[in-house]
């Protein structure tokens, strides 16, 4: 029922990972755990290494088996990238989200301070050493994968076929590939949002007219 449909009406992208992460994480978890059973390891620095442990195996696989740093359909099209004043805005709320987030997060393991005793302690010095650094580079990641939304929508399309996908504002001649957040262009943001969408709406009723 809940299957792949045979053949190749199946509409949905292909995974960005093989099974192959899978079991390599669990073969490099289950050698730790023989090795720290071997040799008498356990506490905190031992749960932590096993977490390496596993994740390292998954991270070479993806990258050198799967490859889905060069996959479109990961979300990342080197080869066709968008301008980042395109997508800049849009960027900027998803990483506004992403802090407040884990703002609210912070404010409840400080609300409950029980987390900062006992077994808890190691965890919380854990996530307090790795806070900066995912808050750094959570800007980078985002700017980037931003750029590249339209990748997923034509890898799709190249292993479907049907019509090709383009962005709305091509039918226009404003010279803009993307509609802009309107909250963001000042007292006449959304005049000029207005004024790309009537101007992309009347391109696309001409192109459809031309087809007719």
């Amino acid at each position: 029922m809940f299957g792949r449909k045979p053949g190749g009406d199946d509409p949905r992208p292909r995974s960005a990972v093989s099974h192959g992460v899978g079991v390599a994480g669990l073969i490099g978890l289950a050698c730790w755990v023989l090795i720290a059973r071997q040799y008498g390891m356990d506490g905190p620095y031992s749960a932590l290494a096993a977490c390496v442990a596993c994740a390292i195996p998954m991270m070479i696989w993806s990258l050198l088996m799967d490859k889905v740093h060069l996959r479109p359909s990961t979300g990342i099209d080197w080869k066709n990238p968008k301008r980042l004043k395109e997508t800049f805005d849009i960027s900027l709320v998803k990483l506004t989200g992403l802090w407040a987030t884990w703002g609210l997060i912070a404010v409840i393991y400080c609300v409950g301070r029980w987390y900062w005793t006992g077994q808890y302690q190691f965890s919380m010095a854990m996530m307090e050493a790795a806070a900066p650094w995912v808050f750094v580079l959570s800007i980078p990641y985002v700017l980037v994968m931003d750029r590249s939304n339209l990748a997923d929508v034509r890898d799709i399309w190249n292993q479907n076929g049907g019509t090709e996908p383009r962005l709305f504002l091509e039918f226009g001649r404003s010279g803009h590939a993307e509609v802009p957040d309107p909250y963001y262009g000042g007292e006449d943001g959304f005049d000029r949002v207005l004024d790309l969408i009537e101007g992309g709406a009347d391109g696309l009723l001409d192109a459809l007219r031309e087809r007719l």
